[in-house]
C-alpha cells in the first residue's frame, strides 16, 4: 500500500476579538498561536469580522478568518456562533485541535460541527463559568459541552467550575511575551519618559479598557488621596472605551477627575498598539478591577519590573503573593490609597517588589510551558505529531 501523506497537525483558534481589537484575550489567543505556529502547526484564527479589514488576511504567519457581522450586540454574537458552526462544519476533517477562548457557546458550535472531542475551551475571567454554566439555561449549556475538556487560568478559578459539577479541568496560566515585557534598560527607560512627556513626580499607571468592570473610578478617587497625603505623582490611563455603555462611565471619570480638581495630574493616554513604553516610563502599577481571572497585563507590568498594586477581585491573591506586589484587603479607593502611598514614597521597596516579579513572570509564564501544556490535553508530544497521528 502506498505510504500515507503526512501532512502538519492543524489547530482553529475560535475567539470573539482578534487584532486589531486589544485586550487580555486578544493578547493570550495571539501568543498561543504563534507558539503553536513556531512548532509547526498550520494555525487559523476563526473571529469577527471588524470594519476595514479583509475577511481573509495573514498576521504574523496565522491564517486569520473573519466571518459574520461586526460588532458585539447580541444580535451580532449569535450570528457569528452560527457561522462559526457552519464554517467549522464544512472544515472539521482539516483540523486536529479546536481552541476556543472564553465563550462556551463557541465551543457549542465546535461540538456541533462534530469537533466536540477535538475542542478545548479555556475560560479567561473569574464569574463568566458561573454566568454561563450555572442556572437551569446553565445546566442545559454543561450537558451541550459534552466531551470538550475546560481550562481555566488559576486554581481559584478551578475551584469555581468544580462548584458547578465540573470534575476535570486543567490549571493552565497565561502566557507573557517576556521578549516585548521586560524590565527596562536605563536608556529605554530615559526614552520613554522623554518621549511621552510625563510631568515630574511618579507615575501610577492603569492599563484597560475604561468600564465599569476595571473600576478605574475607584483608582482616581485613591489617587486623589495620594495626593492629599503630600505624594508628588501623575495618574496615566492607556485605554478607551469598548461598548456603548462605556462611554457614559467616561463621562462619569471625567466627572470625577473635575470633582477633585486633578485635571493637570490624571492623563487619558487613550488605547495603545504598544503598552511597554509606558510600563517602561512608570514607577507603580495599579489594577482596581472588580472581576478578573488572570490579567495580561497584571503579568506584562510584573515582567517589566513594576512594583504592582492588585486586589484580590484583579487576580493580586493569583500572582502578587509571597512579597511579589501589594494586595490591598479590597479595590475600595482607601484600601488602593492606603497600598500606592508607601510605594510612591519608596524607591527601593518598588525596586525590589518589580524585580521579584519580573522573575516570577519568566519562570512560570514562557509560552512555550504554556503551549506544552496544551498540547498535553491533545495528546500531543512538545515534538509535534502528524495530522494523521492527531486524528
Amino acid at each position: 500500500m502506498p505510504e500515507a501523506v503526512k501532512r502538519s497537525p492543524a489547530i482553529v483558534f475560535l475567539v470573539f476579538d482578534y487584532f486589531p481589537s486589544r485586550g487580555g484575550t486578544t493578547t493570550q489567543t495571539r501568543l498561543h498561536a504563534i507558539e503553536f505556529l513556531r512548532r509547526g502547526w498550520d494555525v487559523t484564527v476563526l473571529t469577527r469580522r471588524v470594519p476595514d479589514r479583509l475577511g481573509s488576511e495573514r498576521l504574523e504567519g496565522i491564517q486569520v478568518r473573519r466571518i459574520a457581522l461586526p460588532g458585539r450586540g447580541r444580535l451580532a454574537k449569535w450570528v457569528d456562533v452560527l457561522a462559526s458552526w457552519l464554517w467549522l462544519l464544512r472544515r472539521r476533517r482539516s483540523f486536529s485541535a479546536v481552541s476556543v477562548i472564553m465563550d462556551a457557546d463557541l465551543a457549542l458550535a465546535a461540538r456541533a460541527a462534530g469537533l466536540g472531542s477535538s475542542t478545548v475551551l479555556t475560560w479567561v475571567t473569574r464569574g463568566d463559568a458561573t454566568r454561563r454554566l450555572g442556572g437551569r439555561i446553565g445546566r442545559i449549556r454543561r450537558r451541550l459541552l459534552g466531551n470538550c475538556k475546560q481550562v481555566v487560568l488559576s486554581p481559584r478559578m478551578e475551584t469555581e467550575l468544580r462548584e458547578l459539577g465540573i470534575p476535570d479541568v486543567a490549571v493552565i496560566p497565561v502566557p507573557v511575551d517576556t521578549t516585548r515585557f521586560h524590565p527596562p534598560t536605563g536608556i529605554e527607560r530615559s526614552q520613554a519618559v522623554r518621549e511621552l512627556h510625563l510631568r515630574g513626580g511618579a507615575t501610577v499607571l492603569f492599563v484597560g479598557h475604561l468600564q465599569e468592570r476595571k473600576g478605574v473610578d475607584l483608582l482616581i478617587r485613591a489617587f486623589g488621596l495620594v495626593l492629599d497625603a503630600g505624594q508628588d505623582a501623575n495618574l496615566v490611563l492607556v485605554g478607551g472605551p469598548i461598548e456603548n455603555a462605556d462611554h457614559g462611565y467616561m463621562e462619569l471619570l471625567k466627572g470625577i477627575i473635575h470633582e477633585r480638581e486633578l485635571g493637570d495630574r490624571v492623563v487619558f493616554a487613550g488605547p495603545k498598539d504598544d503598552v511597554a513604553p509606558y510600563m517602561f516610563a512608570a514607577d507603580v502599577f495599579c489594577l482596581p478591577s472588580h472581576r478578573e481571572g488572570m490579567p495580561n497585563v497584571l503579568l506584562e507590568a510584573m515582567a517589566c519590573g513594576l512594583a504592582c498594586v492588585a486586589p484580590a477581585s484583579a487576580g493580586g491573591d493569583e500572582l502578587l503573593f509571597g512579597s511579589v506586589g501589594v494586595i490591598p484587603p479590597s479595590n475600595s479607593p482607601v484600601d488602593l490609597a492606603h497600598a500606592l502611598i508607601p510605594l510612591l514614597a519608596d524607591p527601593d521597596d518598588r525596586r525590589a517588589l518589580g524585580t521579584s516579579a519580573a522573575a516570577r513572570v519568566r519562570s512560570d509564564h514562557q509560552p512555550d510551558r504554556i503551549v506544552d501544556s496544551y498540547e498535553a490535553l491533545w495528546h500531543v508530544g512538545s515534538t509535534g505529531l502528524s495530522g494523521e497521528q492527531l486524528i
